[in-house]
């Protein structure tokens, strides 16, 4: 039993230190060498858990070369453009300028019921209202409406907006986020100082942040009844 937990522990932590290093995505945000890649991984640090008379070097050796091979191939790709379209597939356009592509559809083995789906999915109830719908390399569908159907900018009314950027998460649950802090110049006691001016202690915050324009997002926690 302590050679079964040895043995998980080393290529547990082992593949963090590899998925890590080939970047984070989400299953359904993989391409298909990445998705053969995480399969073969997988299985092959299965392999000496199962069973403990397998070397735990036939483990180690085979991911650390699926990995390097992981690596040279996404940068081969970025180099050799045929390679890139043999690894990856290209993105399907199902909606060309506001008229659905039947065929596309039916090589995409996708129904009509799905397009539909997806573009309520994308905020759009009207299939009518899509200018452009594309299945994109990692299997998401990209709506683009109709000109017409598309919300009003500040731009479109002939006005200027401040830039707000992203919200920096100065304090999290009653934890200061220092790297946040580091990031954007922000000292402790600048956080305490927001958090005196909204009545409240650093402890009772769920979250303060602070935008790129200078703007204080504050949620206290939840009173306990």
């Amino acid at each position: 039993m302590p050679t079964i937990f040895v043995r998980t522990l080393i290529l547990y932590i082992l593949l963090m230190v590899v998925f890590r290093c080939l970047g984070k995505r989400q299953v359904g945000e993989l391409d298909m060498s990445e998705l053969v890649s995480t399969l073969m991984l997988s299985e092959i640090a299965s392999l000496p858990i199962d069973d403990p008379d397998i070397p735990l070097l036939y483990a180690v050796v085979p991911i650390l070369v699926i990995a390097a091979l992981e690596v040279v191939v996404t940068f081969a790709m970025t180099k050799c453009n045929p390679l890139k379209r043999l690894f990856e597939s290209r993105p399907i356009v199902l909606i060309d300028r506001g008229v659905i592509r039947e065929k596309e559809l039916r090589r995409m083995r996708m129904t009509l019921d799905e397009l539909l789906c997806e573009c309520r999915l994308q905020g759009v109830g009207d299939v009518n209202e899509v200018y452009y719908a594309i299945l994109e390399q990692n299997g998401k569908l990209s709506v683009l409406p109709k000109s017409e159907k598309k919300p009003a900018t500040p731009s479109d009314l002939g006005k200027k907006v401040k830039e707000t950027g992203i919200l920096h998460a100065l304090l999290i649950d009653g934890t200061l986020n220092r790297d946040e802090l580091l990031a954007i110049g922000i000292s402790e006691q600048t956080v305490s100082d927001l958090c005196r001016k909204h009545n409240t202690t650093e402890k009772d915050v769920l979250l303060l942040g602070i935008d790129d324009a200078g703007n204080t997002t504050l949620i206290k926690k939840e009173t306990e009844a």
